[in-house]
């Protein structure tokens, strides 16, 4: 095993049921729930919508899970102390949002332009509702939060013809050592194919662009059973592959946290923020999906760190991805047999 929960034993490699993945009534959790440094793991959430003003979101979540209100900018609300931790509602751009607007003359006039261009922009720009990390048995409170968010009127994708709106998640790793992010990383590219298949519609895969999955020849190499690189080689052959923050899972914040002076050294113009977690992206919030929830989606993820923690099923996924040379659609039909109980019969 690559990693294990404490306390826990051999029955629990045992693969999850793709019945369980794919609930969309409850959460399940990762294998390994405490993080590196003894405290139950978090994870932070980012939910895009539109519609309404991040004014008016941000009241009718405070209304619901209480707290204290800070207006950052005409376009930006801070929520303090709710029974969801703190979180902030805001115009997703930052020509909304001044700098200083407390800064003279110069900055008055700012933020009364990001003032007049947030008002126009958010017809355009989607706003989103971004938690603090939260521990992950909070998750379900994150549920009842989207439906407070749709019936006070927020749209999600294909309500609005402009709009195409994303969920991140940005779970804390469950260690800081290099073997286990490979493993996370190596699971990512072996279930990626089936997470899209499964937890996108169709007509959202072909209408809508999203973030980008690794260069394949880059998950050709992540995926070789024999790769298990140091840090520094990791890090270095990420950036040579994937020098952008254009990736389904951005692994350059995570890398910044662990090794700031290379990636700097490497990435000094791109805009990245240092986090202790896997930011992992998704297209199509639809909040107005009564079908659409965030369970299933972070259950998608737990199938990952699940996989990444049986390291046999792993190996056998990695050998069969770089055998495999059909569709990416077969693929993930292929990858979720052998991840979810299957045997590789081929």
């Amino acid at each position: 095993m690559i990693y294990r929960a404490a306390g826990s034993t051999e029955a629990d490699a045992t693969p999850m049921s793709l019945s369980a993945i794919t609930d969309r009534t409850g959460f399940r959790f990762p294998p390994v729930t405490v993080g590196h440094e003894g405290a139950p793991r978090c994870v932070g959430v980012e939910v895009e919508f539109g519609s309404i003003t991040p004014r008016a979101a941000a009241s009718a979540l405070q209304g619901a899970f209480g707290g204290r209100s800070c207006s950052v900018d005409d376009h930006d609300v801070r929520i303090s102390g709710s029974e969801i931790g703190d979180f902030t509602v805001k115009l997703d751009t930052r020509y909304a949002h001044p700098a200083d607007p407390n800064d003279g003359w110069m900055g008055r006039l700012r933020a009364l332009s990001a003032k007049y261009v947030g008002k126009a922009a958010r017809h355009v720009v989607p706003s989103e509702f971004v938690t603090a990390p939260l521990p992950m048995h909070d998750l379900p409170k994150l549920e009842r939060a989207v439906d407070v968010l749709r019936k006070a009127g927020a749209s999600g994708t294909f309500e609005r013809s402009l709009f195409a709106f994303a969920v991140h998640l940005n779970p804390e790793v469950p260690k800081r050592d290099v073997e286990t992010v490979v493993a996370i990383m190596k699971a990512f590219v072996g279930l990626d194919d089936w997470l899209r298949e499964s937890f996108q519609p169709k007509r959202l895969r072909r209408t809508l662009g999203f973030a980008a999955p690794y260069p394949e020849a880059y998950r050709r190499r992540l995926m070789d059973p024999a790769y298990w690189p140091d840090a520094d080689a990791l890090i270095d052959a990420y950036i040579d592959a994937n020098p952008t923050r254009n990736r389904d899972l951005d692994m350059l914040p995570l890398f910044l946290n662990l090794d700031e002076e290379r990636v700097r050294r490497r990435l000094p113009k791109e805009k990245i923020g240092s986090r202790p977690a896997f930011h992992y992206r998704l297209p199509g919030a639809r909040l107005g999906d009564p079908d659409w929830c965030i369970a299933a989606i972070w259950n998608g993820w737990v199938a990952v760190e699940t996989l990444a923690a049986d390291r046999e099923r792993l190996d056998l996924i990695c050998r069969s991805y770089r055998a495999f040379s059909g569709s990416p659609a077969a693929w993930g039909r292929r990858s979720a047999a052998l991840a979810f109980g299957g045997s590789d019969s081929h």
